[in-house]
């Protein structure tokens, strides 16, 4: 029987698309925009949730070396306006590198909203975004 070493092109165990080192530089940029969508109703919104994080799976291994890079995640991930939540999310290893989640909602408040979320680590992140005022 012989084995040789195979890099997959997705899934679980395929390899992060960026260097180790520099997405864990990177983690924990986050944005959150907000935009209006007058085609349904003037309370309609299109919010816009993005977050640096490698979201490591800890079945990736390094060819070089043999070793698996530790799992470390986002986990929780929350979006309110003012006390109201509007959704949250209990997350595993599916999620991807780098999340950019859209998501539209109706909203008569000019309250902002706030995305909070949480990796395996238990690292915070944050991001606000304002509520575009009617024109």
């Amino acid at each position: 029987m012989t084995s040789k070493f195979v890099i997959g092109s997705g899934g679980c165990s395929a390899p992060a698309s960026k260097d180790p080192q520099e997405a864990l530089a990177q983690m924990g940029k986050t944005r959150l925009v907000v935009s209006r969508d007058d085609t349904n109703s003037t309370a309609w919104r299109e919010a816009r949730v993005m977050i640096k994080h490698p979201n490591f799976t800890g079945m990736q291994m390094n060819k070089k070396t043999g070793d698996y890079t530790p799992a470390r995640f986002v986990n929780s991930i929350q979006v309110r306006q003012g006390d109201t939540v509007l959704w949250s999310m209990e997350g595993g290893i599916s999620i991807s590198e780098d999340p950019n989640i859209r998501f539209t909602f109706a909203t008569e408040s000019p309250a902002d909203l706030e995305f909070t979320a949480t990796d395996t680590a238990g690292a915070k992140f944050k991001a606000t975004g304002s509520i575009s005022p009617p024109s």
